[in-house]
C-alpha cells in the first residue's frame, strides 16, 4: 500500500486561515472515533505536491508532537481566490 508521510505542526482552533495561508501553511483538522478532534496546520508547498498522488484510500501518516497518526484525506476545500 502507498504510504505518504506529512509534518503537521499544531494550531489554535481560532486562527484565520488567510493568516496560516500568508505563512505558507494549510489549515487542516484530525478527528475519528476514539480521540479528540485536532486542528494543524500542513506546509502548504508539501500538500499541493501530494494533491496529485493521493486517492481517498491513500495512507496519510502526520506526524505531530512526537506522536504519528494514520490518516485518509476526507474533503478538500478550495479558496475560489488562490
Amino acid at each position: 500500500m502507498h504510504e505518504i508521510n506529512l509534518v503537521a505542526e499544531p494550531r489554535n482552533g481560532d486562527t484565520k486561515a488567510k493568516i496560516l495561508m500568508n505563512q505558507g501553511r494549510i489549515p487542516a483538522v484530525v478527528y475519528g472515533p476514539e480521540m479528540e478532534t485536532i486542528s494543524i496546520s500542513l506546509d502548504k508547498v508539501e500538500v499541493l505536491r501530494i494533491m496529485n498522488r493521493v486517492a481517498e484510500t491513500t495512507s496519510i501518516v502526520l506526524s505531530l508532537d512526537g506522536k504519528e497518526y494514520r490518516a485518509f484525506l476526507k474533503g478538500v476545500q478550495r479558496d475560489k481566490v488562490t
